[in-house]
C-alpha cells in the first residue's frame, strides 16, 4: 500500500513520531519552529494521554491528537485532520477552551492558569479567506490589533496553501516533510535543510519497522471502511484489528509489553492469543 517511506501524517506514524521515544528527534524540533516558546520549556515534557495508536484516534472523524505539558505547565495540543470536516474551527475552539478552563478546580487562583496552545495541521482549505498557510490566532482588538492576552493561542498549518518553493521560514521545511512521499524527496530535504536530518531519520526508522507498517496500513484500510460502519461494527472491527496485529507481532517474536503498547490488548488477552497460536 505504501512506498518505502511511510507518510508522516498517517494516524499511527504521527502518533509514534510525537511520542516520548522520538521526542528529541521529531517533537521538540517541530515545536521549536512552530511556537514562540523558550527552548528550556521542552527540557521536560509530560504526555497526558497514554492510549495506544489504535485507541487514540477519533474514529468518527479520523482525527489524531497529542496532548502534552511543558516544564512550566504550558499545555500544547496537536491535532491532525487531513480530510474535509465542515465544523473543524468550532471543534478546535471547543476543545481548546476545555484545555484552558480545565486547569482550575473550585477555589484555585486564576494566576495558576498556564498558557494553552493548539496546533492544527490540516490537509484541506480551513479558512478560504485566509491567504497564509501558517497562521497564529490570539485574543485581540480587530480595530487596533492590540493583544488582549496571549494565554490562549491557536496555530494552524494548512498544507494546501504551502508555497511550492522554500520561503525561508522555519516552518516551510516541516510542511515539505509532512507532504513528501518518496525517499528521494526526504533526502533532498535533509540536503537543503540539515536541521531536518533527525526527523527524517526517525521516519526512516519507523518505515523499516514491520509492526509499524502493519499498523499504518491497517489504519488506512480502517479509514476507507469506517464511514459505512455502525458504532457497534466499529467497536468489533477495532477489536478484530487489534487481535490481528497482536497475532502478527506474536509470530514475529515481539514481547508482550510491546504488543500491549501498540494494540491496547490486556496481558491476559495476549496470553490467550499466544495459547491459541501455540506460542
Amino acid at each position: 500500500m505504501f512506498g518505502k517511506m511511510l507518510p508522516p501524517l498517517n494516524d499511527v506514524v504521527f502518533w509514534m513520531l510525537a511520542s516520548e521515544e522520538y521526542k528529541d528527534d521529531f517533537l521538540v524540533p517541530f515545536l521549536l519552529c512552530a511556537l514562540r516558546i523558550p527552548e528550556e520549556e521542552y527540557d521536560h515534557i509530560e504526555f497526558c494521554d497514554p492510549r495506544t495508536p489504535i485507541e487514540k484516534i477519533d474514529e468518527k472523524r479520523g482525527i489524531v491528537d497529542v496532548l502534552l505539558h511543558t516544564r512550566s505547565g504550558i499545555i500544547i495540543h496537536i491535532e491532525v485532520q487531513l480530510k474535509l470536516y465542515s465544523w473543524m474551527c468550532e471543534r478546535v475552539v471547543f476543545y481548546h477552551a476545555k484545555n484552558l478552563s480545565g486547569q482550575l478546580l473550585r477555589g484555585d487562583d486564576y494566576k495558576e492558569i498556564r498558557k494553552t496552545v493548539t496546533i492544527l495541521i490540516v490537509g484541506f482549505d480551513l479558512k478560504k479567506d485566509e491567504l497564509g498557510y501558517f497562521c497564529r490566532y490570539l485574543y485581540c482588538n480587530p480595530e487596533t490589533g492590540v493583544i488582549f492576552t496571549d494565554i490562549s493561542e491557536i496555530i494552524t498549518l494548512d498544507l494546501t496553501k504551502m508555497p511550492t518553493s522554500d520561503d525561508n521560514t522555519l516552518i516551510w521545511p516541516w510542511t515539505k516533510y509532512f507532504t513528501s512521499k518518496k525517499e528521494e524527496e526526504f533526502d533532498m530535504l535533509v540536503q537543503n535543510h540539515p536541521a531536518m536530518q533527525k526527523p527524517v531519520a526517525a521516519l526512516k526508522t519507523l518505515s523499516s519497522d514491520t509492526t509499524v507498517r502493519l499498523l499504518a496500513e491497517e489504519r488506512e484500510r480502517w479509514h476507507r471502511d469506517i464511514v459505512s460502519m455502525s458504532n457497534e461494527e466499529r467497536a468489533i472491527g477495532r477489536s478484530e484489528m487489534s487481535a490481528e496485529i497482536a497475532r502478527t507481532m506474536i509470530n514475529d517474536g515481539e514481547a508482550d509489553e510491546k504488543i500491549n503498547r501498540y494494540t491496547g490488548l490486556t496481558f491476559l488477552e495476549i496470553k490467550s492469543l499466544r495459547a491459541r497460536n501455540g506460542v
